[in-house]
């Protein structure tokens, strides 16, 4: 599936269990279209709302973003690189249960959750404060630089 090149914006419409590569998961907030014809990319900004009680929002396959925005319960399966994640909503949770590498970290609510299932891998290279609850589950690892402040 393509992806788009430059630095639109996306918005998350498709259904838990969708893939990030579908382009119809996807409304491009840049262009207006309400089904994006591309996938985002990796210059592109995306937005993810995940229900805020319930079973989590399950979005699989190969990501690529220069910035992920999320709030409520979101679930990766797939592996999911990016520069920056934004965990500012108040209790949002993520969960990854494959391998996420992002560069920058803002979650700096007490009541956010990130969640590595068994066998996932999550990565953060320069995440700055941390307040967020840990979970690392059995087998899986989280990667951090030697300068972390968890909270």
């Amino acid at each position: 599936m393509p992806s788009d090149s430059s630095s639109d914006s996306f918005l998350w419409i498709g259904p838990s269990g969708g893939l990030w590569t579908t382009p119809g998961d996807w409304k491009d907030l840049t262009t207006g279209d309400a089904a994006s014809t591309v996938a985002p990319g990796a210059s592109s900004t995306v937005t993810i709302t995940g229900p805020t009680s319930g079973a989590a929002l399950i979005i699989g396959g190969t990501a690529t973003a220069g910035a992920i925005n999320m709030s409520g319960q979101v679930a990766f399966t797939g592996a999911v690189t990016t520069g920056g994640l934004d965990m500012t909503a108040s209790s949002a949770a993520l969960t990854v249960s494959g391998t996420m590498s992002a560069t920058t970290l803002t979650a700096v609510d007490n009541t956010d959750t990130i969640t590595t299932t068994p066998n996932a891998t999550l990565t953060l290279s320069n995440p700055g404060p941390i307040a967020a609850t840990l979970d690392v589950e059995a087998q899986s690892s989280i990667s951090l630089p030697a300068n972390i402040t968890l909270n």
